[in-house]
């Protein structure tokens, strides 16, 4: 191997395999564009931004079902996060033919898409990830936020452990709102919680003094240009 990608995917990441059997399939020019959404996800926080990226990309992706775009996905950002910005097309390709990817009849497709992977690397694209690597590489970060409200039904005498059903008669005095938030953290850790609406008052309280507190502490900085 001639890469540190090509080395990767040889000794440990079997699975790209499976991910990379769809590029073969692809036209040139989806991609080509590959690189640019995985970018775009990888430095996006908000799920509807990252849902009108992959939408973007369904959108011109013609025939291609959604199993084999989300796995040509998946491989065009291992390729992203793994190739090294002196990398050369010539080197990666040849890498890739000889673990069995790249082939005469897909090879102009590889080109393309190694080639827009480079100029990301390149580019502003590493500055950026070093940025969000320092960022989120001590702890778990925030990667989902969901709610919705909810309505509780509030009983003038709820129902005993063991008390008999047939004589029991419900009598619903009214309802209260609550909304139920869940939270992403990592890729696999997850908390869901409720709020009333004095719950509500002190999250929002809390987050308007924690932003006071983050601009206070951007614009009390005397050392190195804070980084985005």
């Amino acid at each position: 191997m001639r890469t540190q990608v090509g080395k990767s995917i040889a000794s440990v990441h079997k699975e790209f395999f499976e991910d990379a059997k769809h590029l073969g399939a692809l036209e040139p020019d989806l991609l080509e564009r590959l690189p640019e959404v995985a970018s775009r996800l990888r430095f996006t926080r908000l799920r509807r931004e990252s849902t009108a990226v992959l939408d973007e990309l369904r959108e011109g992706a013609g025939k291609v079902g959604p199993v084999e775009l989300n796995a040509a996905l998946s491989a065009a950002t291992y390729l992203l996060t793994h190739m090294e910005a002196s990398d050369t097309a010539d080197a990666v390709i040849a890498d890739m033919q000889e673990l069995g990817l790249a082939t005469p009849e897909n090879r102009q497709g590889y080109e393309r898409l190694v080639s827009a992977t480079l100029r990301l690397k390149q580019g502003d694209f590493a500055r950026r990830d070093r940025v969000r690597r320092a960022a989120i590489n001590v702890l778990d970060t925030l990667t989902a936020l969901r709610w919705e409200v909810d309505l509780r039904a509030v009983l003038e005498s709820p129902a005993e452990y063991e008390q008999d059903p047939s004589a029991y008669q419900p009598k619903v005095l009214g309802f209260t709102p609550v909304v139920v938030v869940e939270l992403k953290v990592g890729e696999d850790s997850r908390v869901v919680f409720q709020l009333d609406e004095r719950d509500l008052a002190m999250v929002r309280d809390q987050i308007l003094a924690m932003e006071k507190d983050f601009k206070e502490a951007v614009s009390s900085h005397r050392g190195k240009g804070i980084l985005k």
